[in-house]
């Protein structure tokens, strides 16, 4: 007399997990059957002992790892995209900007040239800009703490009808109100916002 492996869960040869009942596969994937699996047979089974049509069952225990990847992937998604959501809001919260924008281009503009680095400047402006100001930058360089304690302050960016979009600018020495009356026209190149003008 001929025995089929027992009951249970198994890896069919699709790669997917489905109900064995003892005697041929059941109708649906990943469904439990209500009648608990019988007990495996006492002794060991032999090759002839294997029904000819009873499929060679993978290891039980490997049933159901391939849901819990997917919500483990699932679960690691919605914590990026909550992260990235509450990244923004306190960014725009505590008045920063969104990375890549005219904002934070005169931001790195002036903490460039509060450094002395000609390279951090140059980054972030146009040849437009560079030729009109006639600068070599030798004039930071030679006195990098020229602009020590000199705090930026910016005013609301607008959006003029070519597309550029001015940012006033206000300077302050600490623990005094700032002024200004200046500011930077700045215009998109590829998806780089770049310095092309002063007032």
């Amino acid at each position: 007399m001929t025995s089929a492996p027992p009951p249970g869960w198994y890896d069919d040869v699709a790669g997917e997990t489905r109900w064995w009942d003892g005697q041929k596969w059941g109708p649906a994937r990943g469904e439990r059957d209500p009648v608990p699996a019988a007990p495996p047979p006492t002794g060991t089974l032999s090759a002839p002992d294997i029904a000819p049509d009873a499929p060679v069952p993978s290891p039980p225990a490997q049933a159901g790892r391939g849901r819990l990847s997917w919500l483990i992937a699932g679960g690691a998604a919605v914590l990026i995209v909550v992260a990235a959501v509450v990244w923004t809001l306190v960014g725009r919260a505590d008045g920063g900007s969104e990375a890549g924008s005219p904002e934070e281009t005169v931001r790195e503009f002036f903490a460039a040239f509060k450094a002395g680095s000609c390279e951090g400047v140059t980054a972030v402006v146009t040849e437009r800009y560079i030729e009109e100001s006639g600068s070599d930058c030798s004039e930071f360089e030679e006195h990098p703490g020229q602009m020590e304690g000199v705090e930026l302050t910016l005013g609301e960016a607008t959006t003029n009808s070519d597309g550029t979009v001015a940012v006033p600018i206000f300077l302050a020495t600490e623990g005094k109100t700032p002024s200004g009356g200046g500011g930077f026209i700045l215009v998109k190149v590829g998806d780089t916002w770049l310095i092309d003008d002063s007032w």
